[in-house]
């Protein structure tokens, strides 16, 4: 399993430290940690287990999930503490495709495997939203918040 950088990595004018992972569509903005501890944002080139990515993979009901695309593998590290505070944000580039197979952009949903299966990124916990593209021809973006993280794979789908 070996780890990568992001293929730019800087500091925005609010003092939050933003990775963007280009090759992936994936933007991760970490803010000054209220402990003051560094984060570390890599990416990780990790077998994913197959029934992870296969397309017919759901979970809970047949209609709360269905894999359109993996997206990544992201590891987040904070020495001594497993919360983030404040949460780290993470924004994925949607695609065209992403669209067409949702439908529209009210039926995508953004979610991470932990494991055994994939867990949907929500309103009331992870803050999701899709941003709409300022742009014509872009699709936008799938954002979500989150305090705990290790190394999970994230995928898109509807």
């Amino acid at each position: 399993m070996a780890k990568f950088n992001a293929e730019r990595t800087f500091l925005s004018d609010d003092g939050a430290t933003e990775h963007h992972f280009n090759l992936h569509g994936v933007r991760v903005r970490i803010a000054p940690q209220e402990d003051g501890r560094p984060v570390d944002v890599q990416g990780v080139d990790a077998e994913v287990a197959p029934e992870a990515i296969h397309p017919a993979v759901r979970i809970g009901t047949p209609s709360e999930f269905r894999l359109g695309r993996y997206v990544m593998n992201i590891d987040l590290f904070k020495s001594n503490a497993a919360d983030l505070n404040p949460p780290a944000q993470i924004w994925v580039a949607l695609t065209a495709e992403d669209l067409a197979r949702a439908r529209s952009s009210d039926n995508l949903k953004l979610a991470y495997w932990n494991g055994g299966q994939w867990v949907i990124f929500t309103a009331s916990k992870h803050h999701f939203h899709v941003v709409k593209p300022d742009n014509a021809g872009e699709a936008g973006y799938a954002v979500a918040d989150f305090m705990r993280w290790g190394d999970p794979p994230l995928a898109v789908g509807h």
